[in-house]
């Protein structure tokens, strides 16, 4: 999943700063989550998906079993 995020900041000739920035996260909290060092919540994931013009489905797609995804009560 995250390998996916990756490859969609860089298409689109991103910034992970400003993508960080769009999804609410400060650059830090960003950075460790896309360097394994932080797990990515439910809510993350979606505010992520919609920064980068992408579906959720299309992130995920082949890791629904990652340990990496969280859900925040």
């Amino acid at each position: 999943m995250i390998k996916r995020i990756k490859e969609e900041i860089k298409q689109k000739g991103l910034k992970h700063g400003f993508v960080a920035n769009k999804v609410g996260m400060s650059y830090k909290t960003f950075s460790a989550a896309m360097n394994g060092r932080r797990r990515i919540t439910i809510e993350e994931l979606v505010r992520i998906s919609k920064v980068l013009d992408v579906p959720v489905e299309k992130l995920i797609e082949g890791v629904i079993e990652d340990d990496r995804i969280t859900h925040t009560s």
